[in-house]
């Protein structure tokens, strides 16, 4: 009976750490987009002024050099041609 015993402890034990080890070893959740309005596909592009990145269908282009180059907004466009 002690040995039936036994081995039931050791098969609860078993399944509790390999239940634990599991969880801990799971990925976690994908982080939701905080622009949930967007498609998921939505390319994005980097200010060259300022650095943020800004959705390219609603950025401010501008053709400088022969190259065209997305912005946040009017004011770092106007910075960005004013730097030369």
């Amino acid at each position: 009976m002690r040995v039936l015993m036994i081995a039931v402890y050791a098969a609860l034990a078993w399944y509790a750490v390999r239940a634990v080890v599991r969880w801990l070893l799971q990925t976690p959740p994908k982080a939701e987009r905080r622009d949930a309005g967007l498609p998921p596909d939505a390319e994005m592009v980097r200010d060259p002024q300022c650095g943020v990145y800004v959705v390219k269908d609603r950025a401010v282009t501008r053709i400088i050099r022969g190259s065209i180059l997305c912005f946040c907004g009017e004011d770092c466009a106007a910075a960005y041609e004013a730097r030369g």
